[in-house]
């Protein structure tokens, strides 16, 4: 609304220039008989207010195309204060998700910290639990393989004594069946001692 009554105003200022070119024309026509210097005085005046009146209405148009231009300006920098405080706060948000991400990871960052120290005390107690296995295994082998050694010595050891006990055994069956013979044929002789005897 007001480019439009600025542009108006313009052109109105044009045409009264274009009026006042006309008027300092006709001035500098030759003077004819009827005209005086009064005349001449008068319309020199006129021309002076008319110009004078031209460049208060092209003040007063200046006047207010700045006005306008200075309305625009202020709502332009009532937006870019605008603008500038919403970046400021989204400024502001950004900062604060980004303290607390930082919070976040620092404490993320300890806590991987401390688990990787019970993950190394974990492994260090359980290469030490299977050193200790590895070394209880080596120990139980090798008592394993001790008692086998004893106890294939204990076999042959009672194998022999089986095989002396066997052959007691044959002696004192082949002892027996002998003794069996002489008892008998002793006791033979006795009967037929006794039978002489009541004879």
């Amino acid at each position: 609304m007001a480019k439009r009554r600025s542009s108006a105003q313009k052109a109105h200022i044009k045409n009264l220039a274009t009026t006042r070119k006309g008027h300092a024309a006709s001035a500098t026509l030759p003077s004819s008989a009827s005209k005086t210097g009064q005349q001449i005085e008068k319309q020199r005046l006129e021309d002076l207010v008319s110009d004078q009146a031209l460049r208060m209405q092209f003040l007063e148009a200046a006047l207010e195309d700045a006005e306008t231009r200075s309305t625009q300006f202020a709502e332009e920098l009532q937006e870019c204060s605008d603008i500038n405080t919403e970046l400021h706060s989204k400024l502001n948000s950004r900062d604060a998700a980004i303290q607390s991400l930082e919070e976040r990871l620092s404490g993320t960052i300890l806590e991987l910290r401390k688990a990787r120290k019970r993950t190394v005390r974990l492994t260090r107690k359980r290469r030490q639990a299977q050193e200790k296995h590895a070394f209880r295994v080596r120990d139980l082998v090798a008592e394993g393989n001790s008692l086998r050694q004893e106890l294939l010595l204990q076999t042959r050891e009672h194998e022999k004594v089986v095989q002396e006990l066997r052959l007691t055994v044959k002696k004192l069956e082949s002892n027996l069946r002998h003794g069996t013979k002489a008892l008998t044929t002793t006791r033979l002789f006795e009967d037929a001692h006794r039978l002489d005897m009541h004879s």
